[in-house]
């Protein structure tokens, strides 16, 4: 990939998105390249299949045993280090909303804590995917019922999208008694 042009970047991009998306909480692993750093040189074009993959996921009903698939970690890291403000969005989401896996709310957030903040073994996520939810962290933040390492994490992500846009919301939580 780093030793062709662009039309040929966009190729193997392509063949990478394909390959990925379907099944990548598997197929992130597998290979010499661990799927994380794929959809990190990828950015946000590898952002539509995951979300895809992603909703899939959510939106299956259960097997005959009552139980449901559960969006991967895998999956989830992927998601947020595509740096693809649809896909921080898309993790948000998740992060917020009851669900049925008592523990999506938090690997949610954890991924994107991971993705922005502590990324392993590759640069951290462009930040500018975070900014235009910096409303929605600051709700987090503020959400006296969220866990404690949600909020913990919200405040991180804040942190990561650096100046200006961190400190409105920061200013906006000195009055805030948590």
């Amino acid at each position: 990939r780093q030793y062709t042009d662009d039309a040929g970047r966009e190729a193997i991009d392509g063949y990478l998105i394909e390959w990925l998306t379907g099944y990548y909480e598997g197929r992130a692993r597998g290979g010499r390249v661990g799927g994380h750093v794929i959809i990190r040189a990828i950015g946000p074009k590898a952002a539509e299949g995951l979300i895809s993959d992603a909703r899939s996921i959510v939106a299956a009903p259960p097997d005959k045993d009552g139980n449901r698939r559960l969006v991967g970690d895998n999956l989830l890291y992927g998601l947020a280090l595509s740096g693809s403000e649809k896909a921080v969005g898309f993790v948000l989401d998740l992060a917020a909303s009851p669900s049925k896996d008592e523990t999506l709310q938090d690997r949610a957030m954890a991924s994107l804590f991971n993705a922005y903040v502590k990324p392993q073994g590759v640069e951290p996520a462009d930040p500018k995917a975070l900014k235009p939810h910096a409303g929605r962290l600051a709700d987090l933040i503020k959400n006296a019922d969220a866990p404690g390492a949600i909020r913990n994490d919200a405040v991180q992500l804040v942190a990561a999208m650096g100046m200006p846009e961190c400190l409105p919301v920061y200013v906006e939580l000195i009055s805030f008694p948590d």
